[in-house]
């Protein structure tokens, strides 16, 4: 069977034993197991790919500038994309080595304010496919979601218990993975604070 977002939640249903629904997209169909999935899915993966610098959800971007400015502090005011859901990186430029930046910025509401006039963004997005997903963030997604539905549609504690514990486990497999795949640079030749943070977020 194809990865859609109705198995997503059927698989997550499946982990303590409730009902199965027949198409997440149906708003006719009422039980109280499509009630909750819709009702947690967005939400949920979208909290869970912001969570993470997933690769799959990475972009770059050259920003629009606003033709309204910040009335102080900033120069310039961008929007950010539709799919934004969290920055890596902020440049003022396409060539510059990877990971390294020295502009200041700041995120206000759906806006960034920063003093250049260029700004290419790396960022995590949302994607709304799932077949675009890796597997493991699959996985996550299923737990994420049997956590949120197995309180209100079982109210079994050893569920959540089982639940919680195989979640920890396979973050702690993600995050083994991450540094298996990833390369990193070193806290000495990042050259700001914000390269710091999201370098070292995994």
């Amino acid at each position: 069977m194809a990865l859609s977002t109705t198995s997503l939640c059927n698989m997550a249903l499946a982990r303590f034993g409730a009902n199965r629904i027949n198409d997440y997209g149906d708003s006719s169909e009422n039980s109280m197991e499509a009630l909750y999935c819709r009702l947690f899915y967005d939400q949920t993966i979208k909290s869970l790919m912001r969570s993470h610098l997933w690769g799959f959800a990475k972009h770059r971007v050259q920003l629009s500038q606003n033709t309204e400015t910040p009335d102080f502090q900033w120069s310039y005011s961008y929007a950010l994309p539709n799919d934004y859901l969290r920055a890596i990186s902020i440049y003022d430029g396409s060539s510059l080595l990877r990971g390294s930046t020295t502009v200041s910025w700041e995120l206000e509401g759906r806006n960034l304010l920063i003093d250049e006039s260029t700004v290419y963004l790396r960022y995590i997005r949302y994607v709304s496919d799932v077949t675009q997903w890796d597997n493991l963030f699959v996985e996550l997604g299923i737990l994420e979601m049997a956590r949120k539905l197995v309180v209100p549609l079982s109210q079994d504690l050893k569920f959540k218990e089982d639940i919680d514990n195989d979640w920890g486990m396979l973050m702690r497999r993600v995050r083994a993975l991450d540094r298996q795949e990833m390369e990193h640079l070193g806290r000495a030749e990042l050259e700001t604070w914000i390269d710091a943070r999201y370098s070292n977020i995994a």
